[in-house]
């Protein structure tokens, strides 16, 4: 049900295939009453979008998530980074307690290949986003400043309450 909700081109692709094929009656046949029901079926469209629009999947909030910690990341802020972090991880806090510090964040930019998997099945649900990401910035010791490092990463979330936090994730490797 939840890929139902995931996007909205499938409604409007298929209320303007069904327009289409009305407007064809409509001048084949020459009757008005075929308006009232394009008007319906565009409200129909509408109404779809609007509810995929109010529909969060779980995914969809694993995405948003996952932004917030990059944006947190972005941010050099540490702490707000460890908010994004499930309390249970305590590797992944401490392994991000150690290094963030030394380094000033520009930007994380997170690329189109974004893949999340949720498993709805555990206690509690978890989930796993694996992508391509550049992060560019450099290290305080003024060593090195505007470098794009990219890389592929695999990041672990587990939900705690209303939340989807980071439980853990795979070692970073250069982009493949």
């Amino acid at each position: 049900m939840d890929v139902f909700f995931e996007n909205s081109w499938k409604f409007l692709i298929l209320g303007g295939l069904i327009e289409i094929g009305l407007i064809a009656l409509l001048v084949k046949s020459g009757r008005g009453m075929w308006i009232y029901v394009m008007a319906a079926v565009a409200l129909l469209t509408g109404g779809l979008v609007c509810l995929e629009r109010l529909v969060v999947t779980p995914r969809e909030q694993v995405e948003k998530a996952l932004y917030a910690a990059a944006a947190a990341v972005e941010s050099n802020n540490l702490n707000a980074v460890l908010d994004t972090i499930s309390p249970t991880a305590k590797e992944m806090r401490a392994d991000l307690r150690a290094r963030l510090p030394n380094y000033k964040i520009d930007r994380v930019s997170i690329k189109s290949d974004l893949a999340i998997t949720v498993n709805d099945l555990t206690a509690p649900p978890t989930a796993r986003a694996e992508f391509h990401v550049v992060v560019t910035g450099g290290d305080r010791a003024g060593n090195f400043h505007d470098m794009s490092y990219p890389i592929f990463l695999t990041v672990y979330f587990e939900r705690q309450g209303d939340r989807w936090l980071m439980s853990g994730y795979d070692e970073p490797h250069g982009l493949r």
